[in-house]
């Protein structure tokens, strides 16, 4: 059991450096091209056409990158007040418990709209 601790702590702390570190430098790599189309367009009178799109998709993968750091940090859509209070009180089983259960609950959210979607089209 301590070997599964150990590869899923290397695990998570893996995926936090790369992705982690993808969407920070792709964050900041969109708003700098971003800030350099507005001095193009309104000092220059340049711009690229697809410039606008390109900053869109990109600040939406690269949030979509972080959601994976969030969700193994436990920090996204997290009550911590009660799961302390849980804590607190003895109840580790069923904070336990619940974490997965609201897991498997996204889980199969998403995936119910996903086949819904691949259906519909």
């Amino acid at each position: 059991m301590n070997s599964f601790y150990k590869i899923s702590n290397l695990l998570k702390s893996n995926i936090n450096l790369v992705l982690g570190n993808c969407s920070a430098y792709l964050m900041i790599a969109v708003t700098i091209f971003a800030l350099v189309e507005i001095i193009r367009r309104y000092i220059f009178g340049v711009v690229f056409e697809w410039g606008q799109d390109a900053v869109i998709y990109a600040m939406v993968s690269s949030v979509a990158l972080y959601i994976c750091v969030t969700q193994i940090k436990r920090g996204h859509l997290v009550m911590s007040a009660v799961l302390q209070l849980l804590n607190a009180k003895g109840f580790h089983r069923t904070v336990g418990s619940l974490k997965i259960f609201v897991s498997f609950f996204y889980i199969s959210i998403y995936r119910i709209i996903n086949i819904y979607r691949l259906f519909n089209y």
